[in-house]
């Protein structure tokens, strides 16, 4: 058992709060588009005051260097958390709750998040690990949690495709899709691709609107 003393919050789309009230009761009816979307805000912003409000009594808040990091949000509030602790991961650990529109990447739904304080209280949870994507160019190099993607909606790209330096194929088309097993569920699915266990070390790789002809065939024609 792994016992937590440092925690971050981190808010849709990386907003931070620092409170410690709740509020419960309905919000007013919102008179707009606008409106709708800041009463969400608010909302989250509430939920993450009451996080912080609780563990602060056994826990300290430290965004710069966190043992856990809280995402409330959805998959892209995960994701970016991810991105910006990218240099610390060997020694933080997340865990999201849901508030978003997908939640493939989160633990817990809003209502659950006294669940949450409870189980980190008392040390009730598992640390896994989840396999990244490495992503070198010529100037930079990337991570990447969900998939990379190689394409050109504008025209046709001709790919040379080589796997540990072994040619397999030349592909024609707007582009490829290499994903992570935790990115099986994202742009891969859409594609086609298959869903894989989270926890597997495997990546995928997808055609993104192949063109298959005799000149160029490749596995997605086949």
């Amino acid at each position: 058992m792994i016992i937590m003393h440092k925690y971050a919050i981190i808010i849709f789309y990386s907003f931070l709060f620092h409170a410690n009230a709740w509020f419960i009761g309905p919000l007013p009816a919102p008179r707009s588009s606008l409106n709708s979307n800041a009463s969400e805000r608010y909302c989250f912003a509430l939920l993450a005051e009451s996080l912080k409000s609780h563990l602060n009594e056994f826990m300290s808040y430290d965004e710069k260097n966190p043992e856990l990091v809280i995402t409330v949000g959805g998959d892209g509030t995960v994701l970016h958390s991810v991105h910006q602790y990218r240099h610390q991961l060997d020694t933080v650990a997340f865990v999201g709750i849901h508030t978003g529109t997908l939640g493939f990447l989160t633990d817990y739904q809003k209502e659950e998040y006294l669940d949450l304080i409870a189980d980190i209280k008392m040390g009730d949870y598992h640390i896994y690990n989840r396999h990244l994507l490495d992503v070198m160019t010529n100037k930079d190099t990337y991570i990447a949690l969900n998939e990379l993607r190689l394409e050109n909606n504008m025209r046709s790209q001709v790919l040379d495709v080589y796997i540990n330096d072994e040619f397999l194929e030349t592909f024609r088309g707007n582009g490829l899709c290499v994903s992570t097993a935790s990115g099986s569920t994202a742009y891969n699915k859409s594609l086609g691709g298959a869903v894989v266990c989270s926890g597997a070390g495997i990546m995928q790789l997808s055609e993104i609107a192949g063109i298959h002809h005799n000149a160029y065939r490749s596995l997605g024609s086949s």
